[in-house]
């Protein structure tokens, strides 16, 4: 899965300049290094990821990632499914996809976070883990 953003260039911009300082040797801040983890991890994504391929990427258990998820009020449950908080959607870091199920005659919605959202989501993780 790879995420694709209108802003890849400045994202990557951005990574480069935090390994470059990194690789020199200057000191840099633990917001940096933080930022400089999440920027490493989301180097090959492009695309939506659902919540089981989010957690890879972050390196958590799918559980804990939809923990989190729902106690921050970007999902929540809605009969056996979850949704994403409109909120959320409108600020670009959830979307959510219809997938048809053949046996039920129906779809299913299946929540999905962009990269911004994989990016903010690995700060909070790279901040709970310096915690």
């Amino acid at each position: 899965m790879q995420l694709v953003h209108s802003d890849s260039g400045r994202v990557g911009g951005g990574f480069m300049r935090f390994r470059e300082r990194a690789e020199q040797g200057e000191a840099i801040g633990p917001q940096q290094t933080h930022m400089l983890r999440a920027f490493t991890r989301l180097a090959d994504t492009t695309g939506t990821l659902c919540i089981r391929d989010a957690a890879n990427v972050l390196v958590v258990r799918p559980l804990e990632l939809t923990a989190y998820l729902e106690s921050q009020g970007w999902i929540y449950p809605h009969g056996d499914e979850w949704r994403a908080n409109q909120e959320r959607i409108t600020s670009g870091l959830l979307t959510q996809r219809e997938i048809p199920v053949r046996l039920e005659g129906r779809g299913r919605t299946q929540v999905r976070i962009s990269q911004k959202g994989i990016t903010k989501l690995a700060q909070a993780f790279e901040c709970l883990a310096a915690a």
